[in-house]
Protein backbone atom coordinates (compact mmCIF):
# COMPACT_ATOMS: atom_id res chain seq x y z
CA UNK A 1 0.00 0.00 0.00
CA UNK A 2 1.81 3.12 -0.87
CA UNK A 3 1.11 6.64 1.42
CA UNK A 4 1.91 10.21 0.63
CA UNK A 5 4.43 11.71 2.27
CA UNK A 6 4.01 15.20 2.53
CA UNK A 7 6.72 17.66 4.17
CA UNK A 8 5.50 20.76 5.91
CA UNK A 9 8.20 22.93 4.20
CA UNK A 10 8.29 26.15 2.68
CA UNK A 11 8.68 26.77 -0.72
CA UNK A 12 12.20 29.01 -1.40
CA UNK A 13 12.29 31.86 -0.94
CA UNK A 14 11.66 31.20 2.90
CA UNK A 15 11.13 33.93 5.40
CA UNK A 16 11.81 33.03 9.20
CA UNK A 17 12.56 35.62 12.04
CA UNK A 18 15.43 36.52 13.12
CA UNK A 19 16.41 34.56 16.16
CA UNK A 20 16.17 36.52 19.47
CA UNK A 21 19.95 35.37 20.42
CA UNK A 22 22.85 34.60 17.62
CA UNK A 23 22.77 30.66 17.27
CA UNK A 24 25.03 28.93 18.36
CA UNK A 25 25.93 26.98 15.33
CA UNK A 26 25.05 29.50 12.86
CA UNK A 27 27.09 32.69 13.25
CA UNK A 28 24.76 35.39 11.71
CA UNK A 29 24.64 38.80 12.63
CA UNK A 30 21.10 39.66 12.53
CA UNK A 31 21.03 42.93 15.12
CA UNK A 32 19.49 46.37 14.10
CA UNK A 33 16.08 45.86 12.70
CA UNK A 34 12.66 45.68 14.89
CA UNK A 35 12.13 42.25 16.73
CA UNK A 36 9.87 40.61 14.27
CA UNK A 37 11.53 41.48 11.23
CA UNK A 38 12.12 38.22 8.93
CA UNK A 39 14.67 37.43 5.88
CA UNK A 40 14.27 35.59 2.88
CA UNK A 41 16.69 33.95 1.11
CA UNK A 42 17.24 32.07 -2.15
CA UNK A 43 17.91 28.55 -2.87
CA UNK A 44 21.87 29.00 -2.17
CA UNK A 45 20.56 30.06 1.22
CA UNK A 46 22.05 33.44 0.38
CA UNK A 47 20.04 35.93 2.47
CA UNK A 48 18.47 38.03 -0.18
CA UNK A 49 15.71 40.31 1.57
CA UNK A 50 13.99 41.47 4.85
CA UNK A 51 10.41 41.59 5.91
CA UNK A 52 9.19 43.66 8.45
CA UNK A 53 7.29 42.45 12.05
CA UNK A 54 3.43 42.15 11.15
CA UNK A 55 1.79 45.10 10.87
CA UNK A 56 4.75 47.40 10.21
CA UNK A 57 5.78 48.58 6.17
CA UNK A 58 8.86 49.26 4.62
CA UNK A 59 10.51 53.05 5.41
CA UNK A 60 13.79 54.18 3.97
CA UNK A 61 15.16 53.39 7.42
CA UNK A 62 13.61 50.17 8.04
CA UNK A 63 15.38 49.64 4.39
CA UNK A 64 18.33 51.08 5.69
CA UNK A 65 18.87 48.63 8.50
CA UNK A 66 18.15 45.72 5.92
CA UNK A 67 20.76 46.70 3.56
CA UNK A 68 23.06 46.68 6.51
CA UNK A 69 22.28 43.44 7.97
CA UNK A 70 22.23 41.37 4.51
CA UNK A 71 25.68 43.32 4.04
CA UNK A 72 26.98 42.25 6.90
CA UNK A 73 25.86 38.81 6.33
CA UNK A 74 26.83 38.58 2.50
CA UNK A 75 28.95 35.12 2.85
CA UNK A 76 26.40 34.02 5.42
CA UNK A 77 23.84 31.00 3.71
CA UNK A 78 21.43 29.03 6.17
CA UNK A 79 21.60 25.41 6.22
CA UNK A 80 19.67 24.53 3.02
CA UNK A 81 17.43 20.67 2.01
CA UNK A 82 18.29 18.99 -1.26
CA UNK A 83 16.10 16.70 -2.88
CA UNK A 84 14.03 16.02 -0.25
CA UNK A 85 11.30 14.25 -2.15
CA UNK A 86 13.76 11.55 -2.02
CA UNK A 87 14.86 11.34 1.94
CA UNK A 88 12.24 8.64 2.91
CA UNK A 89 11.53 7.12 -0.70
CA UNK A 90 11.05 2.85 0.15
CA UNK A 91 10.10 3.77 3.63
CA UNK A 92 6.73 1.80 4.20
CA UNK A 93 4.62 4.12 6.66
CA UNK A 94 1.14 2.53 7.58
CA UNK A 95 -1.83 2.72 9.90
CA UNK A 96 -1.61 7.02 8.98
CA UNK A 97 -2.98 9.21 9.17
CA UNK A 98 -0.01 9.48 11.49
CA UNK A 99 2.66 12.69 12.24
CA UNK A 100 6.17 12.99 13.83
CA UNK A 101 8.27 16.09 14.08
CA UNK A 102 12.14 15.35 13.81
CA UNK A 103 15.20 17.30 14.27
CA UNK A 104 18.46 16.50 12.70
CA UNK A 105 21.88 17.94 13.33
CA UNK A 106 23.88 18.88 10.27
CA UNK A 107 28.04 18.94 10.16
CA UNK A 108 29.59 21.43 8.45
CA UNK A 109 30.01 18.67 5.38
CA UNK A 110 26.05 19.20 5.04
CA UNK A 111 25.79 15.52 6.44
CA UNK A 112 23.60 14.16 9.29
CA UNK A 113 25.32 13.92 12.55
CA UNK A 114 22.48 13.01 14.93
CA UNK A 115 18.80 12.52 14.18
CA UNK A 116 16.01 12.97 17.32
CA UNK A 117 12.28 12.59 16.94
CA UNK A 118 10.73 15.30 18.91
CA UNK A 119 7.23 14.59 18.49
CA UNK A 120 6.71 11.00 18.40
CA UNK A 121 4.32 9.06 15.33
CA UNK A 122 3.21 6.32 18.31
CA UNK A 123 5.17 3.68 16.55
CA UNK A 124 8.76 3.70 18.08
CA UNK A 125 9.93 1.05 14.89
CA UNK A 126 8.68 3.77 12.72
CA UNK A 127 10.23 6.57 14.57
CA UNK A 128 13.56 4.84 14.91
CA UNK A 129 13.18 3.65 10.68
CA UNK A 130 12.69 7.22 9.93
CA UNK A 131 15.84 8.89 11.59
CA UNK A 132 17.71 5.57 10.27
CA UNK A 133 16.51 7.02 6.38
CA UNK A 134 17.21 10.61 7.11
CA UNK A 135 20.48 10.13 8.43
CA UNK A 136 22.13 7.90 5.23
CA UNK A 137 19.31 10.03 2.50
CA UNK A 138 19.28 13.24 3.83
CA UNK A 139 21.56 16.16 2.40
CA UNK A 140 22.24 19.80 2.25
CA UNK A 141 23.98 22.66 1.56
CA UNK A 142 25.91 23.14 4.15
CA UNK A 143 25.62 26.87 6.30
CA UNK A 144 27.84 29.47 6.60
CA UNK A 145 29.02 32.01 9.10
CA UNK A 146 29.55 35.56 8.23
CA UNK A 147 32.83 35.06 6.99
CA UNK A 148 31.55 32.35 4.84
CA UNK A 149 33.05 29.45 6.52
CA UNK A 150 31.14 25.90 7.05
CA UNK A 151 29.31 25.52 10.46
CA UNK A 152 26.91 22.85 11.91
CA UNK A 153 23.35 23.49 11.82
CA UNK A 154 19.97 22.08 13.08
CA UNK A 155 17.24 21.17 10.98
CA UNK A 156 13.41 20.38 11.96
CA UNK A 157 10.97 19.29 10.27
CA UNK A 158 7.60 17.03 9.83
CA UNK A 159 6.63 14.19 8.43
CA UNK A 160 3.11 12.84 7.70
CA UNK A 161 1.36 10.17 6.59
Amino acid sequence: MLFALSFALLLFPQTVPAPAEPMAENTFDFSGPPEGTGFASDRSGRFVRCVPPAGQSHTPEFDAVCRDVLERNAKARRLTPLNRAAWLKGLSLSGGPRHATFELDVDPKGRVARCRVLRPSGSPSTDEEICIQLSRHAHFLVARSTDGNPVAATYHNDVQW
